[in-house]
């Protein structure tokens, strides 16, 4: 199979050097992972290099040079681009597209090395693969589908290992190949894992746990030529090599069964791999500082990913109207109270909601989109409050996101009440005005409705005795059961007081 590669043209005495000692020495003037202006130029080297025809003695002496800087500024880079609410800050954002690009053009080389080379060496092949993966996590990091580009690139390269025999190099437990095949098959399974698993639907602190899980378990996965016995499973899903699409349901493929380019791929093991995690972990309603731990709720979306069980419950109205929209715990109660304090009305009726497209809704929730949301506000997870036109205000939470690559943000909104009464609450030793903002919903919980509260993450806790007010009245209260607390907010039954 034919890999897809850049155009590429004879140097001149303008083009980049082509001996080692001049890279050498043009690479010790930069300090790539200090300097934002020398991490730009070393991508405009490396690019540069590979749009020029070379030998590949030569080009593999070039890229020998190009390693060590260039794996300290990707590794810098990774670290910098973690999840977190979208979208994100410009230097974040900067560091992902100069990340992305690095990781292409070192792929580019890997690719040009394959192609030049008359017996392809599973080195360069790994070596491709492993960055490739890289790239897919970086995009998963940020929220984005694998990049098409991405998945074609994995697929012509392992048609390429197989077809040139570089798999069947396993001779012995203390070959060094051995570990080069197995870190190549690891790198594509994780790439199709990525690409098949929907992760948008995770929460920020839980997605790098996500990935590192779904890393360990890359040898689960079983990839095949011709079909397989049990086709039909719902773990079961095609690829096909000589395409840039992600994997598909076995049951769900249209196409020829028996073309040599189509792999049938068995996710059977990694399901009962999540099954088995899902089975050792406990429940924990409450969220502690410091660090996290893989949690039910992540793999249990895990196994319903797998599993096929993801469904819309009901069908949604397509539509594309302007709603103002806000987010967050604090915002939300300020913004409520504020509302219903004449004094402070004009207060709250200037400020600056922000706009989003409602794209399509239903009675259960809705999904919103934006070109230019505020910096870092969209999360899985998180609080918003939408602002109907006839003034009553429905609260809703974030269930997944979406970042394209031009920027702009997608979200899918579940509503938890139409009903929402903003409160300040006291502690009962606390000093005078020290108070929290909560909200008192009504959810139905075991088919009763039950007054509950949605209140600050990390301040309260089950038997808390507080003081509820509301301009002039007042009310004592006591917190009930934790149903949830996400880190953003946390969710209790009110009791009487």
């Amino acid at each position: 199979m034919r890999l897809a590669l850049p155009p590429q043209t004879a140097p001149d005495s303008g083009s980049f050097p082509q001996d080692r000692d001049s890279v050498r020495t043009w690479l010790e003037g930069l300090s790539p992972a200090r300097e934002p202006e020398h991490a730009a130029e070393l991508l405009r080297g490396l690019r540069h290099s590979n749009r020029l025809t070379n030998d590949s003695i030569g080009r593999r002496v070039i890229l020998n040079e190009f390693r060590p800087t260039l794996n300290d500024l990707t590794h810098s880079l990774t670290d910098s681009v973690t999840p977190q609410p979208l979208p994100m800050a410009a230097p974040f954002r900067h560091a992902s597209v100069l990340l992305d690009e690095l990781l292409r053009e070192e792929v580019n080389t890997w690719k040009i090395l394959l192609s030049d080379c008359q017996q392809p060496e599973i080195a360069d092949a790994s070596h491709a693969l492993t960055a490739l993966y890289r790239q897919a996590v970086a995009a998963v990091q940020q929220y984005r589908r694998v990049p098409r580009h991405c998945l074609r690139d994995a697929n012509q390269i392992y048609a390429l290992a197989e077809t040139q025999g570089l798999l069947n190099d396993k001779q012995s437990a203390f070959d060094t190949r051995l570990s080069l095949v197995d870190e190549l098959v690891n790198a594509y399974a994780g790439i199709l894992i990525l690409a098949t698993f929907d992760l948008r639907q995770i929460r920020a602190r839980q997605l790098d746990l996500t990935l590192a899980f779904l890393a360990e378990h890359h040898d689960d996965i079983q990839l095949n030529t011709g079909v397989s016995e049990n086709a039909w499973r719902h773990t079961d899903y095609v690829v096909n090599l000589s395409g840039d699409q992600a994997p598909i349901t076995a049951a769900s493929y249209l196409g020829d069964l028996s073309h040599p380019d189509v792999r049938w791929i068995s996710f059977a093991t990694l399901m009962e791999s999540v099954q088995n995690r899902l089975a050792r972990t406990r429940t924990t309603l409450s969220v502690t500082l410091g660090a996290d731990t893989l949690e039910r709720q992540t793999l249990t979306r895990l196994s319903h990913e797998l599993a096929g069980n993801r469904s819309r419950k009901n069908a949604r109205c397509i539509s594309y109207n302007k709603v103002q929209l806000a987010f967050g715990h604090q915002q939300i109660s300020n913004q409520l109270l504020r509302s219903v304090d004449a004094s402070k009305q004009q207060e709250a009726d200037s400020d600056a909601l922000v706009v989003w497209t409602r794209t399509n809704h239903s009675t259960q929730g809705a999904a919103f989109s934006s070109l230019e949301p505020d910096i870092g506000s969209t999360q899985v997870g998180e609080l918003v409050a939408l602002y109907e036109e006839n003034d009553s205000t429905t609260l809703g939470m974030v269930r997944w996101v979406h970042a394209d690559e031009d920027g702009a943000i997608a979200m899918g909104v579940e509503f938890i009440s139409n009903g929402v009464i903003p409160v300040e609450l006291t502690r009962e030793n606390a000093e005078e005005g020290v108070t929290d903002e909560a909200l008192i919903i009504a959810c139905r919980i075991s088919g009763k409705v039950t007054q509950t509260i949605l209140l600050p993450g990390y301040r309260f806790n089950t038997g808390d005795r507080l003081t509820a007010r509301q301009l002039e009245k007042r009310k004592v209260v006591k917190l009930g059961q934790c149903l949830q607390s996400n880190g953003l907010f946390s969710h209790y039954v009110l009791n009487e007081g």
